[in-house]
């Protein structure tokens, strides 16, 4: 009999034992890049999304990781079962460390510049909007633009261009190379090839960063009534006629979901960012650019 009740109360131990262990949160640390709004922005909109607390830690500009009370905090042999990298940095630095724990990314640019085919451990959401998202868009906005011009040096993106250029093909558009290996180059190159154009494309590179730089192009290229085509408000602010803006908390939503993704399906999912696309209606008239009639739904006029 005393045997008997003793299985009965293991048999019962059995499902609550489970259910203790389902209820037992992951222990994940997020890694922050730097303590700038753009990276607080996106961990505060994940963490918020979240139904489990996470440890966050940021980098110093030494690479060593410090917590909110601004100590040094030894992350790695804590039993972390999940890392979220919070921009490039972050990225870089916990690739260095050859974890085999998982690493989810977000607001990381070109992560395929960081990640190798040994990094079987990685996925997340980068902030490059695929150039065929770019592309269909543009020509479900601006029906009429066949030819664009990419400005870039081809030492940072000749890869880009040359995967963007048969991309292009899809759409019927042609993707015209606007090389420039220095910034004084700009407005020679431009000139050169003003007659080809239907629309200049920015995308991020080293060469073209400056917002001085940017300015002074998008103003050139009014003046030749070329419409600019940016990637962030920056460029919208600064007279482009249509730009790809990345919101900063969406992309922490998207961070979050794939953490579910990984957790409760075990699957590494790699993406584009959340986005919205921009249009200056000043440029627009100003230029008399023909808007397509039916516009994607994600598609905001600059007030």
């Amino acid at each position: 009999m005393i045997i008997r009740y003793v299985f009965i109360f293991l048999f019962c131990l059995i499902p609550l034992s489970s259910t203790l262990a389902g209820t037992i949160p992951p222990d994940v640390c997020v890694v922050v890049s730097s303590k700038i709004r753009p990276f607080v922005l996106m961990a505060d909109e994940m963490e918020n999304s979240l139904d489990f607390s996470v440890t966050r830690v940021y980098l110093d500009s030494a690479y060593r990781p410090y917590g909110e009370n601004g100590k040094f905090r030894e992350i790695f042999g804590s039993g972390f079962n999940l890392f979220i990298a919070v921009g490039p940095r972050a990225l870089s630095y916990l690739l260095k460390q050859k974890i085999t724990t998982h690493i989810i990314y977000g607001m990381v640019l070109n992560p395929e510049s960081f990640i190798n085919s040994y990094n079987t451990n990685v996925s997340g959401a980068s902030l490059s909007i695929f150039s065929s998202t770019q592309l269909t868009m543009i020509k479900q906005i601006f029906p009429d633009i066949q030819k664009i011009g990419v400005l870039y040096d081809p030492k940072n993106n000749k890869n880009w261009f040359n995967s963007a250029s048969f991309l292009a093909k899809a759409n019927e558009i042609s993707l015209i190379p606007l090389n420039v290996s220095d910034s004084s180059m700009i407005t020679a190159v431009l000139d050169e090839k003003a007659k080809d154009l239907d629309a200049v494309l920015f995308i991020p590179d080293a060469t073209v960063i400056s917002t001085t730089i940017i300015r002074h192009t998008i103003k050139h290229l009014i003046l030749r009534r070329i419409p600019a085509i940016g990637y962030n408000n920056f460029f919208s602010d600064s007279g482009a006629a249509l730009s790809f803006v990345t919101d900063y908390r969406e992309v922490g939503k998207q961070v979050a979901n794939l953490v579910y993704t990984f957790l409760n399906d075990k699957k590494k999912v790699s993406e584009g960012p959340a986005f919205t696309v921009r249009l200056n209606p000043k440029v627009i008239k100003l230029l008399d650019l023909k808007l397509n009639d039916n516009l994607p739904e994600n598609v905001k006029f600059k007030k």
